[in-house]
């Protein structure tokens, strides 16, 4: 008797041979969940039947896609390349991730800050650029390298890195680039620029980087203890023993307005013979009058940037050049 028939007695008896309450045959292999459940006919709807378009227990989107559907997302027990899961994005259907550059560190497959610093980091503390590292101190940008820098006896390692111009550099704390320098005749390196020492960062301080190129203005060396000469270019002096970097102090007299002594250079040939300003840029190599010795002079626009406004103003010189030039001048 099939199923049908089942039905079709129902309003006659309740119970027939081979049929069951509801008038639904028992093991026609065809689980109707109006009527049928795993509990009241095993035969038909107890197991995994799959393609029996239930999505029983044992069955997933994996297993049976005709019961269950098809697989989307993570957790579906499927791993779908093509939807970018792995097994750093998609653990529960992909597994777990194995070997280092996985971006999980796996401290129970040994991988640690030192044998895997892709996956666990990098060990220690982290210097930002120009700062001290070494030992336990790491450099925190990955393209910077711990460079061992001397300076007279002093060496102390900085995070940065080699350059061919100062775009190539990191940007300082104060949010500048830094100066690409090639100091001591070693390979061009970027270096913190500074005024003062107050600048640096702890363990530097600020120097004139004589015989050096490229550099504009002072920088950050290695403080190899008390420095001597504090004097900085076109600053006031009294001897030239006050005077940083090898500079002389030089009376600076232009009559009739008057004479004051500064740290400088003299005589000089060019402007490349100049130290630089606390701006950045080169001081003028000219001589007043015929006959005069030449002297590195300070440049300006304004009175505000000469190094004493006070003594100096801002003036458009007349003498032996090639053409007026904006000097600081003593008043």
């Amino acid at each position: 008797m099939n199923r049908w028939m089942c039905l079709g007695f129902l309003g006659v008896a309740m119970i027939a041979s081979g049929c069951r309450a509801g008038g639904i045959e028992c093991g026609d292999r065809f689980c109707d969940s109006r009527f049928e459940t795993a509990a009241s006919c095993p035969v038909d709807c107890g197991g995994t039947s799959c393609g029996d378009r239930v999505c029983e227990a044992g069955e997933n989107c994996s297993t049976c896609p005709g019961d269950c559907g098809s697989c989307t997302g993570c957790g579906d027990g499927l791993c779908q390349s093509t939807a970018g899961e792995t097994c750093t994005t998609c653990r529960t259907d992909c597994g777990l991730c194995t070997g280092c550059g996985d971006g999980v560190c796996q401290t129970a497959a040994g991988e640690t800050c030192s044998s895997c610093a892709s996956d666990c980091g990098t060990c220690g503390a982290q210097a930002d650029p120009y700062e001290g590292c070494g030992g336990a101190t790491t450099c925190a940008l990955t393209r910077d390298s711990c460079t061992p820098i001397t300076n007279s006896t002093v060496t102390r390692s900085m995070c940065t890195t080699s350059c061919s111009s100062d775009a190539d550099c990191d940007t300082d704390m104060f949010g500048s680039l830094g100066d690409c320098v090639s100091f001591s005749g070693s390979s061009s390196t970027c270096f913190h620029r500074c005024v003062d020492s107050t600048d640096c960062y702890p363990g530097f301080a600020c120097y004139v980087p004589t015989g050096s190129t490229g550099a504009l203005g002072n920088i950050c060396l290695p403080d190899a203890g008390p420095v001597g000469p504090t004097v900085p270019p076109y600053r006031q002096c009294t001897t030239s023993a006050d005077c940083i970097g090898g500079l002389l102090c030089i009376n600076y007299s232009v009559p009739p307005t008057g004479n004051e002594d500064l740290c400088s250079a003299s005589p000089c040939v060019s402007d490349d013979d100049c130290p630089f300003d606390s701006r950045g840029g080169r001081g003028a190599c000219l001589a007043f009058g015929s006959g005069g010795v030449s002297a590195c002079w300070e440049r300006c626009n304004i009175r505000g940037d000469c190094a004493n406004t006070v003594d100096f103003d801002c003036t458009r010189t007349v003498g032996a050049f090639t053409a007026p030039v904006l000097l600081c001048v003593p008043r």
